[in-house]
């Protein structure tokens, strides 16, 4: 397997139970970048060939179907935060991603994944506002690919 080695900020506090929160998630939910290892603020991920769906050049070669196929995966990756549950996580807490722009969606072998595993973190139902669980950058990812689609004229 191909890795993928990425800097964490020291901002970020990774930890073992992070780690095993996220490994939960990756097996529950196998569309985000596998962690391989975590060692001196360093993430060791399974490498992802494809492209972002920020690159609107490759994107636009895509057909009608796989488009479809992208914003309905971008859509259940996003809500799966919510049927997520671990023993790990308090009743009124989920485990979401932080920053779900279209750079941190790649299009693999006829897949989508979600990467930048380190963007996860836990939220709370009672307390998370709109600016930190980020729900303003699938909207706008949403909808970027959305509007894309109905320009799309073949």
């Amino acid at each position: 397997m191909n890795l993928f080695i990425k800097q964490t900020s020291s901002l970020r506090a990774i930890d073992e139970d992070w780690l095993n929160l996220y490994q939960d998630y990756y097996f529950f939910d196998n569309r985000v970048v596998k962690v391989l290892d975590y060692k001196d603020n360093k993430l060791y991920l399974e490498k992802i060939d494809g492209f972002a769906l920020n690159d609107f050049e490759s994107y636009d070669k895509l057909d009608w179907k796989e488009k479809k196929f992208i914003l309905s995966e971008i859509v259940d990756i996003y809500w799966n935060y919510l049927h997520f549950k671990s023993h790990r996580l308090r009743k009124n807490e989920f485990f979401c991603h932080t920053d779900f722009y279209l750079r941190n969606l790649i299009y693999s072998n006829k897949k989508l994944r979600l990467i930048d595993p380190d963007s996860f973190m836990v939220c709370n139902y009672t307390t998370t506002t709109l600016q930190n669980s980020n729900s303003g950058k699938f909207m706008q990812s949403f909808n970027i690919l959305q509007l894309l689609m109905s320009k799309d004229k073949k």
